[in-house]
């Protein structure tokens, strides 16, 4: 599967059954923080900032939200003294010489620098960044102190007051989601799920992942480059830690000297013990414009050889000798192999002058039963509407490691491509599971055998949009939906992150659903005390009434009121049945800011079945229109069972939003808008009953650099 606005096409279809077969953007994002963070040096200072001028990028991050406590030590062997460590659980307490910090131009945040040295306007490499040293100032990101204000133009450059009892000490808000805690033995940041490097303006890409030996091995692609693939291994889906790259690109002259695209790794059908990875290739002679597929083997998933190909290097002869050189070509021929594989033009779109100019023949994945295996692609029939012709691709494997293109498997008719198409069989039904470029959504299509043609169910949406590239793995527990996420909407080609995965079920009628991940569990700390709520709004009516251990009524006659619990909530789960007593509405509110009410709000509509969730807040004071800010980051529908009534859960962990209705994941994103705050429910014009409430809090997402993501 490759991105919208990359050149790729190709066709992929035919019936098994027929066959028997760094961010140029003005606003820096999180990810781009944590590209810092995994690519600072023992001093503290970001390597890349290192490189040239070291001028680092033109904005700060927007997002803050967790407390650094600095300290003022005393000097030692005339050298400054820093230490970083946990406080609470969710602070990070660091050392400042003097506890003085000051405050930023708006020009000055843009443009942050790195400490210089004056006699030579070169970067300081040894000192800490932090350091306020030669007219350095307290990088902090966004000027506020610990109320969530911007402290006042008197109280700049000055020592704060003392917080808690101790000397010149000050608090700031830093985000630390991206934040680094430092000690003697060890390091650690704040990591909730896995993305790429963006200092390099980086991002994550198409997944796949397989479970061996008690270990989930994740193999991704890397944009916007495409020069290789990357490898991680986890034992638990969360803490992921990048080992050797598995793949990369061809030399000059090679099928694939281009770009690498989506892959997928299966065990070996004629080897035991072995793996077969299948992935696509672009070549620089055709500039891109055809897409194939080739093959790689490997023994223990970290090593891996390609397959021969049947391929000829059309490169002219050089007019002189180079000394030294390899052998040439510079892959391994083999006038016998099927690879690289390439679409029928009998069935599929199968060169550059046809359709769309571009030949799509991507993502594959191999499908294997009852001893006969199939590889499946993104294709293109090659008759229709131009936009209309994506399809679902077929070759079968007729002998060992040899394929040969068969009709497509499924042509919908609709999209302009079907990407990484998934086949499985479930509880005695087929499911082609594909995800959709013009709405960016995971969808899927269902037969009870493959002689019949695949149908689809009025919902058959697996996962919100937004949600991308879905690839199906088996485990020990059975299946799991992974995909990529892109907060940046329909753009895939930055700051993409992999939420946790999900749990893929049949339902009773027969519709493939998804659930939330069971790991979680081992991420809960302990229960919350739920057991008294309060009006958010003092100035609206609201009517709060608890009647026994486990049910409460809400209720606001006019207007709009938030019933909040009395603790503020971070990374949370929270389970609760809801039903409406009238024909009002009713939500959820989570991560809100008591004063000022700027927060996360959840809009429930348990009539209709429709679920969406908003960012809303405040802009800068005096910005007219422009102060109040809106988002809906996410919308879902269902089919109640019961009008009126729902089961849902919601599961908050770091910059991760998961909601559960009738034990269904319908939303699933990330989002670092809001951090911490208020969390409960809040109804307009409406009655509400609440009941089986139980929230209990996460252990905060921390792991140690060496593990972490962007490796």
């Amino acid at each position: 599967m490759q991105v919208e606005n990359e050149r790729r096409s190709g066709g992929m279809a035919a019936s098994l059954a027929r066959v028997d077969r760094p961010c140029k953007s003005t606003h820096r994002s999180d990810s781009t923080h944590r590209s810092d963070v995994a690519n600072t040096c023992e001093t503290g200072v970001p390597a890349r900032h290192l490189k040239g001028r070291g001028n680092p990028p033109r904005t700060p991050c927007r997002s803050v939200n967790r407390t650094f406590v600095c300290e003022r030590r005393p000097c030692v062997n005339g050298n400054r003294a820093w230490a970083r460590r946990l406080v609470d659980g969710n602070h990070l307490a660091l050392d400042v010489p003097n506890g003085v910090a000051s405050d930023l131009s708006d020009r000055r945040r843009r443009r942050r620098h790195c400490p210089v040295d004056q006699s030579t306007s070169r970067p300081v490499a040894h000192r800490d960044p932090l350091e306020r040293r030669h007219g350095g100032v307290f990088p902090w990101d966004n000027g506020r102190w610990d109320n969530g204000r911007r402290p006042s133009s008197d109280a700049i450059g000055k020592t704060a007051a003392p917080t808690d009892g101790r000397q010149n000490t000050l608090s700031l808000k830093v985000n630390t989601q991206d934040a680094v805690v430092r000690s003697p033995d060890s390091e650690c940041k704040i990591a909730t799920m896995y993305t790429e490097t963006a200092g390099s303006r980086k991002t994550l890409g198409d997944v796949d992942v397989i479970y061996h030996d008690g270990i989930y091995h994740l193999f991704h692609l890397v944009l916007p480059n495409h020069d290789f693939v990357a490898h991680a291994v986890s034992n638990n889906c969360f803490d992921w830690r990048r080992v050797e790259n598995a793949l990369f690109l061809g030399d000059p002259g090679s099928w694939d000297d281009s770009m690498l695209w989506t892959v997928h790794v299966t065990p070996h059908p004629h080897r035991t013990g072995a793996w077969r990875m299948f992935y696509t290739g672009l070549s620089r002679r055709d500039h891109g414009l055809k897409q194939r597929i080739g093959m790689a083997e490997s023994d223990d998933l970290y090593r891996w050889r390609k397959a021969p190909v049947s391929w000829q290097d059309r490169r002219t002869t050089l007019p002189y000798q180079l000394p030294g050189r390899p052998p040439q070509p510079p892959f391994d021929y083999d006038p016998e192999s099927c690879f690289p594989l390439s679409p029928d033009r009998k069935y599929y779109e199968a060169e550059a002058d046809e359709g769309r100019h571009l030949v799509s023949w991507r993502d594959p994945f191999f499908y294997n039963e009852n001893g006969k295996g199939w590889l499946l692609a993104a294709g293109r029939v090659n008759t229709g509407p131009i936009v209309r012709r994506g399809c679902v691709g077929v070759m079968e494997e007729t002998k060992p490691n040899h394929f040969e293109v068969r009709p497509p498997l499924h042509h919908p008719g609709l999209y302009d491509d079907v990407e990484v198409p998934n086949l499985i069989k479930l509880d005695g039904d087929y499911y082609l599971i594909g995800s959709m470029r013009e709405d960016a959504k995971i969808r899927y299509w269902h037969t009870e055998t493959l002689e019949k043609p695949w149908r689809t169910y009025a919902d058959n949406v697996l996962l919100a949009g937004g949600n991308y590239a879905g690839r199906v793995c088996q485990d020990d527990q059975g299946l799991l939906l992974w995909s990529f996420f892109t907060p940046s909407g329909l753009d895939r080609m930055t700051h993409n992150l992999m939420p946790p995965p999900k749990r893929l079920f049949r339902s009773e009628a027969g519709q493939l659903r998804v659930k939330s991940f069971e790991g979680f569990e081992a991420q809960i700390k302990g229960p919350a005390d739920v057991s008294h709520l309060s009006c958010l709004k003092d100035l609206l009516p609201g009517n709060y009434q608890r009647i026994n251990e486990n049910a409460m009524h809400l209720e606001c006659e006019s207007g709009f009121q938030a019933f909040a619990f009395d603790s503020d909530f971070e990374s949370f789960r929270m389970r609760a049945s809801l039903e409406m007593l009238n024909e009002g509405k009713c939500g959820l509110v989570f991560r809100v800011d008591r004063e000022s009410h700027d927060g996360y709000y959840v809009s429930l509509d348990l009539f209709k079945g429709v679920a969406q969730l908003r960012a809303w807040g405040s802009g800068p004071a005096g910005s007219g229109e422009e102060m109040m800010q809106f988002r809906t980051l996410q919308a879902g529908y269902w089919e109640p069972e019961s009008r009126g009534k729902v089961d849902l859960q919601l599961l908050v962990y770091g910059s991760y939003i998961e909601l559960s209705l009738g034990h269904r994941v319908l939303l699933s994103l990330a989002d670092q808008t809001f951090h911490r705050g208020a969390l409960g429910f809040c109804v307009e014009s409406a009655q509400l009953r609440v009941t089986d409430l139980r929230v209990c809090h996460f252990s905060p997402p921390l792991q140690t650099d060496q593990h972490l993501a962007n490796g």
